[in-house]
């Protein structure tokens, strides 16, 4: 999973070459992110992401499971941002909203410089003279409880794990429109019978962690995979 998905130009936030930045809205809003189908998802963000996507599981290359929410079924991107960059869906991933910001596994703050959303002109300044600006404050609380949340999240992936609550997903989706089938693969998502079996402290505890209720929000999920196969190929947006 790479944690700078869309950043062109990442480079570690720094107050002397950054002094004159500037934070401006995008002209192209979320067009940055519409080459991909997924991204990496937080559980607190299962129930909102529900509603019109569908949220699976990965194995990253050191073995741990993560979350990522399917935006599409085609490897080519999604349809959720219209040509303006407009978002079109009922809910952005933090994932997407954080952008063009990031926090690096080692607490560094990071940013694509070659973002549109960064002027020297135009915007809200990153620093003062006496140290951060408001928007550069209000980007940093934002990251900091994304990280927050993805910490609590890769705890839950490792709960799931360990109990061999995990299962390969694989299947065949056709679209209601009788278009071309699309299979699945390398996904996982929750066996809903060892889950059923959870019982005593175990299963209080995931209660208490809300763990219980980002499964339920995960399965329920699934249901949208119809709708993705159904959707219209990406629209082609600027650059």
């Amino acid at each position: 999973m790479s944690e700078l998905l869309f950043y062109d130009k990442p480079v570690a936030l720094n107050r002397e070459r950054h002094k004159n930045l500037r934070l401006k809205a995008m002209d192209d809003g979320f067009a940055f992110s519409a080459g991909v189908n997924s991204v990496p998802l937080a559980g607190i963000e299962f129930f909102e992401a529900s509603r019109d996507m569908t949220v699976l599981f990965q194995k990253g290359a050191d073995g741990h499971f993560f979350p990522v929410v399917m935006m599409s079924l085609s490897n080519s991107g999604h349809a959720l941002v219209d040509p303006q960059g407009r978002w079109q869906g009922s809910y952005v991933p933090a994932f997407i909203r954080r952008y063009p910001f990031a926090l690096a596994s080692d607490g560094t703050v990071c940013i694509d410089e070659k973002s549109h959303a960064f002027s020297e002109t135009e915007g809200e300044l990153l620093f003062t003279e006496s140290g951060h600006a408001p928007a550069l404050d209000t980007a940093l609380a934002f990251l900091r409880q994304f990280d927050t949340e993805m910490r609590r999240t890769r705890d839950f992936c490792d709960g799931l794990s360990q109990k061999g609550l995990l299962a390969p997903f694989e299947v065949e989706v056709r679209p209601r429109d009788g278009g071309r089938a699309v299979r699945l693969q390398g996904l996982f998502a929750v066996n809903t019978q060892k889950f059923s079996e959870l019982r005593g402290d175990t299963l209080e505890l995931w209660f208490t962690k809300s763990w219980v209720a980002w499964i339920y929000a995960h399965l329920h999920s699934i249901g949208a995979l119809g709708k993705l196969a159904s959707d219209k190929a990406p629209s082609s947006l600027p650059h």
